[in-house]
């Protein structure tokens, strides 16, 4: 079995809308140079009007779009320079030894200066050294007729079936994020990276430079999923009940420094959370008052609510809690907090065992050191 690795990688699975994307893209592009190429042979008189080494063209460009090697100007170019050279090689160099492998070797130094490198190009210049083709004509039919028909094609069905053709790299990753731009950090260390590898990459610089951002943030999310809520939540030491009072709750989150308290009932289990906010709120209320005397006002036992004229007295947490809280189980990972804190706007975070009775609160603080914490070892390991 191990000769098999000789040769190469295994190649991935191609889904099937996709491979049968593909298939009809290659019909419909061959049979447009077909027809194209026979109604302009009969016009002109000319007998050979179709390039075999089209098939391979098509084959890239509309089965790998995105590749370098597939681009218009790739294909474009590198069959025309490659029928050029074929044309001249075999109008100087009488020694078929030598006309095949340096039309072939010709064609591709071409390429390179050019920066249209195409394989089947190669094959063009083969097919004119031993077809032993001499007029330059032939470069522009039926070699680059037939390459802008193709083209033309690939863009037009391109916009049919949601695969744009040229390929442009993506602006947008897929988790919404902007891609790297043409300065970012990523870019920079994927020219490193290409420039000591020395060798051809058959992927856009920038599609390497998103792909390289979505791995790395696959394998963060990967980190972030290891560590459970549990392990970075501050223990429920301070909670209140729903019928505890206002002021004394405001004491515990002035004098304990904390920004919020989850409310709890008689088993435990959370019914709310009370924060600074609600306070800052509930003393908002009354606008003919100076702030101080609404949160006076509140501490005092007394929310103002301006609504005909009625006065209404709120002494308990629950009379001004946020009801609508959301938890998160102690065993969740620290994935799914990215959600809540992020998407949600959430800031503090209760966490509930299997029982769902109150064990901790996570706040964005302790999300923020966990992530950080994370990066470091991660930066430390690659070190």
């Amino acid at each position: 079995m191990k000769y098999l690795s000789w040769f190469g990688p295994v190649q991935s699975t191609v889904a099937w809308p996709e491979r049968l994307r593909s298939c009809v893209g290659a019909f419909i592009g061959i049979l447009a140079v077909y027809l194209a190429g026979k109604a302009i042979g009969h016009m002109t008189g000319m007998h050979v009007w179709i390039l075999a080494p089209l098939g391979a063209t098509g084959f890239l460009i509309f089965v790998v779009p995105s590749s370098a090697l597939a681009q218009p100007w790739a294909a474009l170019g590198g069959h025309v320079v490659s029928a050029l050279i074929g044309i001249a090689c075999v109008r100087l160099i009488p020694v078929p030894e030598l006309l095949l492998p340096t039309a072939v070797s010709l064609s591709i130094l071409a390429m390179f200066l050019l920066r249209c490198l195409h394989p089947p190009a190669a094959a063009t210049a083969l097919f004119v050294a031993i077809s032993g083709i001499q007029a330059f004509e032939y470069a522009l039919f039926p070699v680059a007729c037939g390459v802008l028909v193709l083209i033309a094609t690939a863009v037009i069905y391109g916009k049919f079936t949601r695969q744009v053709y040229p390929h442009r790299a993506l602006s947008r990753l897929a988790n919404g994020e902007a891609a790297p731009s043409a300065e970012s950090s990523s870019l920079v260390d994927v020219d490193r990276v290409l420039a000591n590898y020395g060798g051809i990459v058959d992927v856009n610089r920038q599609d390497l430079a998103n792909l390289v951002d979505q791995i790395e943030t696959i394998a963060y999310k990967n980190k972030l999923k290891q560590a459970s809520c549990e392990s970075i939540m501050s223990p429920s030491m301070h909670c209140v009940e729903a019928n505890f009072s206002l002021e004394s709750a405001w004491k515990m989150l002035r004098d304990k420094h904390i920004k919020a308290m989850p409310v709890v009932d008689k088993q435990d289990r959370v019914v709310g959370i009370i924060t600074l906010g609600d306070f800052v709120l509930h003393a908002a209320v009354d606008f003919h008052l100076s702030f101080g005397q609404r949160l006076r006002g509140v501490l005092r036992f007394s929310n103002w609510k301006k609504s005909a004229k009625k006065v209404v007295h709120s002494n308990t947490v629950g009379e001004i809690m946020s009801s609508n809280v959301r938890v998160i189980s102690a065993d969740s990972n620290l994935a799914d907090l990215i959600t809540l804190f992020e998407l949600e706007g959430h800031h503090h975070i209760p966490v509930i065992n299997a029982d769902e009775k109150l064990v901790g609160i996570v706040t964005q603080s302790d999300f923020v050191k966990a992530m950080l914490k994370i990066l470091s070892i991660q930066s430390a390991t690659e070190v």
